[in-house]
C-alpha cells in the first residue's frame, strides 16, 4: 500500500491510501482497473499511469493494473494522486516495497512530469497529520506551501519533477540497486 494525500470536497486535506495489483494477460494492450470514490478528472488522469509504467518497465509483457483508491469520502476532481499510483505500480511490477513512511502528492504526466496540484498546504498538513515523515510534492509546488515552521520541522518535503525523483527516494531499493541504475538510464 501507498500513501497519497489529496482534498476532500467536504473538508481539507486526506491521507489516501492506495492499492495496487497487476496481472500478467495475453490481450494485446495492458488496461487498467479502477475503484473508490474519486472523480472523473482523477479517473482519466489514472489512465495515463500505463504509458508511463511500460516505459520504465520496457517489457512485450501486457499487464491488467488494478488501483483501489481507499477512501469513504469524495476526493476534490483534480489529480493529486497519479505520481503515487505510478510508484505503486512499479513498486508492484519490479517487486521493491514502497516505504512506508512517506506520501506522495502530485500529478503525472504521460512523459513522467510532476505536475503541480491544489491546496498543497492542506494535503501537507494532512500528512504531518497522519504520522507520515517525508513528503514528495512537485517542485513548483514549493512555494505554494504555507505552514508554520514548528509543522514542518516535523517532516522532510522531498522536491520532485519526474517519476524518477520520486522511484529513487520513496523505495527500498536494498538488493535492487541494479534496477535503480537501469532506471537511472532511462531518466537520461
Amino acid at each position: 500500500m501507498i500513501s497519497s494525500i489529496g482534498a476532500e470536497v467536504q473538508t481539507s486535506g486526506i491521507v489516501l491510501p492506495i492499492e495496487t495489483q497487476a496481472t500478467a494477460t495475453s490481450a494485446a494492450n495492458s488496461s487498467l482497473i479502477i475503484s473508490g470514490n474519486i472523480g472523473q478528472i482523477l479517473r482519466e488522469a489514472t489512465q495515463n499511469v500505463i504509458a508511463v509504467i511500460e516505459k520504465l518497465i520496457v517489457t512485450k509483457q501486457k499487464y491488467i493494473f488494478y488501483v483501489q483508491f481507499m477512501t469513504a469520502y469524495k476526493l476534490k476532481g483534480t489529480d493529486s494522486a497519479t505520481l503515487a499510483v505510478a510508484t505503486a505500480l512499479y513498486s508492484i511490477l519490479q517487486g521493491i516495497p514502497v516505504k512506508q513512511e512517506v506520501a506522495i502528492t502530485g500529478g503525472l504526466s504521460v512523459q513522467g512530469e510532476a505536475l503541480p496540484v491544489e491546496n498543497i498546504s492542506d494535503k501537507v498538513h494532512a500528512a504531518i497529520e497522519g504520522g507520515l515523515k517525508k513528503i514528495f510534492v512537485p517542485r513548483a509546488n514549493l512555494p505554494d506551501i504555507h505552514l508554520e515552521k514548528e509543522l514542518l520541522g516535523k517532516v522532510t518535503i522531498v522536491p520532485v519533477e519526474c517519476i524518477y525523483d520520486v522511484l529513487k527516494e520513496a523505495l527500498e531499493w536494498k538488493g535492487k540497486q541494479g534496477v535503480l541504475k537501469k532506471l537511472k538510464r532511462l531518466k537520461e
